[in-house]
């Protein structure tokens, strides 16, 4: 993850090492997958740069992290806490799995 020059510090984006594509979403939709992007940060004044910004935000226990994106004002919703499923968006809550936990690699 890395802060964005002219960002609030708490807000990020995320780039696969592997594939050098950011993470994202499609549209402003509650339920759009999130899924891997190429990176745009040639953003203009309509904010299309900002479907591939995130930002951190710790819930009210804090316990965990939402993780909200700037473009759709949507969190991400791991559905159900299980293992492999698709990644979405939805409006964001104290849902248990809206909760994250998010660590900073060197």
């Amino acid at each position: 993850m890395s802060t964005l020059p002219g960002q609030p510090d708490d807000t990020y984006t995320m780039k696969n090492l592997a594939s050098g594509k950011c993470l994202g979403v499609p549209s402003k939709a509650k339920n759009a997958v999130v899924g891997e992007q190429t990176c745009n940060y040639n953003g203009d004044a309509t904010g299309a740069m900002d479907q591939w910004v995130w930002e951190i935000i710790q819930t009210p226990a804090g316990n965990g992290w939402r993780v909200r994106n700037l473009w759709s004002g949507l969190c991400l919703l791991g559905q159900n806490g299980a293992t492999n499923v698709t990644v979405t968006q939805y409006s964001c809550a104290l849902y248990g799995d809206q909760q994250w936990e998010v660590s900073l690699q060197p």
